[in-house]
């Protein structure tokens, strides 16, 4: 629909017109956010109106002529040209950053008033709130009728001026064509060299840079992999070590643990090859202590009923036991295991205490504060929300507690 705006107007000159009113409205959709924000707190002392308060927070001040509203209002008018060129130069005046980088001859005879009013009010639909969950409309269709891919429009948090400014580029350069040696490399491409190259380290040197897609793929290629390789978490694999004649991949982590790395050697010898979910799910348990089905699932990447039946095959392997029944029901390390680790007084922390010490734990805690809640109780025996239910509607029943209050604020104290 912009492109259809632009008339006779050559590719490569229509773009920066459109372009330029695409910063203009970001810019005054941060602008308006933050003045929100600030008109709502004036009776602590904000200043809407104070430049200073949006630099605080880098947000680029926009002056009351150039504020998108005011521009929008004036859309329709045979003036909005020089309006249009009279904002940028108020934002370049007011925001050094920005001395000589916008377009400012939107006011040329050559460019029809009526058709940029049209596109101020086409552009007016795309709101650049750190707040909106998604493009409140979708992008215009590509040719062929195909709306833009996944990678162009995303739902969620994410950089929506850098989306609609790259979508924008690229259908520009679809109808501009390859001229003076200059072409835009599409998305799919930049981001296919991004996985090739894998910079999960060093710099990125771009000598033919144009749009900064290099870049801006680079850093999404490390926050996909800033917690793993895209995988829920799992280390990202290294293949530095790899030759022409093998593979050899690495998992970066922590100290090498000797005891562990026996534990699975004298498990393959014994003919039981630990897999990968089983190793994954012995790692936590050895360094998280103790894990819940969820959890568990969680780390593996599997359904509940999946990774219960990985935990069930750890446990007739005598290497993982369970704790508590159903929801509150949580997996540790067998005693013969930490004893294989070198570490059999860790099971006996982790084991925790019997119900008969539990009850006399409760019993002087109350004696001491007066009453204890769920949460105290966990805290306090190192169970889960569940089995402090149990263990605390056990005590009521025998006649050691009274339950008082409802729902969250329900609390026990000694029956009298």
């Amino acid at each position: 629909m912009a492109d259809a705006l632009r008339g006779s107007m050559d590719a490569a000159e229509y773009k920066h017109v459109v372009l330029g009113l695409i910063f203009l409205k970001y810019i005054s959709d941060a602008f308006e956010e933050h003045h929100a924000r600030l008109a709502a707190e004036q009776a602590q002392g904000a200043d809407p109106e104070d430049p200073d308060e949006y630099r605080a927070k880098s947000i680029f001040w926009v002056p009351p002529e150039a504020r998108w509203p005011h521009l929008k209002s004036q859309a329709r008018q045979p003036t909005i040209g020089r309006l249009v060129d009279d904002a940028m130069t108020a934002i370049e005046r007011d925001n050094p950053a920005l001395k000589g980088v916008l377009p400012k001859d939107y006011a040329r005879p050559a460019l029809d008033k009526s058709r940029l009013g049209q596109l101020i009010d086409l552009i007016s639909n795309i709101v650049f709130r750190s707040d909106q969950p998604s493009p409140p409309a979708p992008l215009p269709v590509e040719v062929g009728g195909r709306r833009p891919s996944e990678g162009q429009v995303k739902r969620g948090a994410f950089d929506l001026l850098g989306r609609v400014y790259e979508y924008f580029l690229s259908q520009f350069a679809s109808a501009e064509g390859k001229k003076g040696g200059e072409f835009y490399t599409p998305r799919c491409v930049v981001k296919l060299l991004v996985e090739m190259l894998e910079p999960y380290r060093g710099r990125v040197y771009d000598p033919c840079c144009g749009s900064a897609g290099m870049f801006v793929q680079s850093v999404e290629f490390i926050r996909a992999h800033a917690t793993g390789n895209g995988n829920g978490g799992r280390p990202a694999p290294s293949y530095e070590r790899s030759n022409e004649s093998s593979v050899v991949v690495v998992l970066p982590g922590g100290q090498a643990n000797l005891d562990f790395v026996r534990l699975v050697v004298e498990e393959a010898r014994a003919g039981r090859d630990l897999r990968l979910d089983e190793l994954l799910l012995l790692n936590a348990l050895w360094q998280d202590r103790r894990l819940t089905t969820e959890e568990a699932a969680r780390l593996t990447q599997k359904p509940e009923s999946d990774v219960r039946v990985v935990l069930n095959r750890l446990v007739e392997a005598g290497l993982v036991e369970p704790r508590g029944e159903r929801k509150g029901r949580t997996w540790h390390l067998s005693a013969a295991t930490y004893r294989r680790l070198g570490q059999p007084a860790a099971y006996v922390r982790q084991r925790g205490f019997e119900p008969l010490q539990q009850e006399q734990m409760v019993l002087q805690y109350v004696d001491k504060f007066g009453r204890i809640t769920r949460e105290e109780t966990c805290t306090l025996c190192q169970v889960g929300p569940y089995q402090a239910y149990r263990l605390l509607k056990s005590m009521v029943e025998k006649g050691l507690l009274i339950a008082k209050g409802q729902k969250k604020a329900r609390y026990y104290e000694r029956r009298t």
